[in-house]
């Protein structure tokens, strides 16, 4: 995972450098935990809510 360090994506948000939702995606898929299913899962549906 740690190969995978200088892929990750950051926003700034008020002033403050955050990881982007699309990186955070892509680790917790890697990963396929059940607690990254959830995060998916909810991750995605905030997304769809904040995107139509």
């Amino acid at each position: 995972m740690l190969d995978d360090f200088d892929k990750i994506q950051f926003d700034v948000v008020d002033g403050y450098q955050c990881e982007t939702l699309d990186s955070i995606l892509k680790f917790k898929r890697k990963m396929g935990r059940p607690k990254d299913l959830v995060d998916i899962k909810n991750i995605e549906e905030y997304v769809s809510l904040t995107t139509e």
